[in-house]
């Protein structure tokens, strides 16, 4: 089974791990109310969490050896580099999840306004 990036739309749970473009800033400097607004809307997208090959369980492989202190269950920001990275490694076991990779590159040309790194966040 392929990694599948998922729109709010089509979430039926939380149970989730949410991109957020970088100017979504989740940054502790900005009040609650905006960081609790940045969460769970139409411009960021979301990894199953069920454990079912094709969400975050998938690039959990990847994932910790990029980022060995990737917090789980908070808030995460990914440079592009680090990114690359987790790609070039899961697609060296997993090449039939290239459309994911391109899904997400596509996501973050699209709004991530140039910034060098992006959020994951825990569910």
């Amino acid at each position: 089974m392929a990694i599948r990036l998922m729109e709010l739309k089509e979430l039926t749970g939380h149970d989730v791990y949410e991109l957020m473009y970088a100017h979504n800033s989740y940054g502790e400097e900005r009040p609650f109310e905006e960081r609790r607004a940045a969460f769970w809307t139409a411009e960021n997208r979301y990894l199953s969490d069920d454990g079912d090959g094709r969400g975050m369980d998938a690039l959990a492989p990847a994932l910790c050896r990029v980022c060995p202190i990737f917090n789980w269950y908070g808030p995460n920001q990914v440079t592009l580099d680090q990114w690359r990275q987790v790609e070039t490694l899961h697609l060296a076991a997993c090449p039939e999840d290239r459309p994911f990779f391109q899904e997400v590159w596509y996501w973050l040309e699209k709004g991530n306004r140039g910034a060098d790194w992006f959020w994951i966040m825990g569910p």
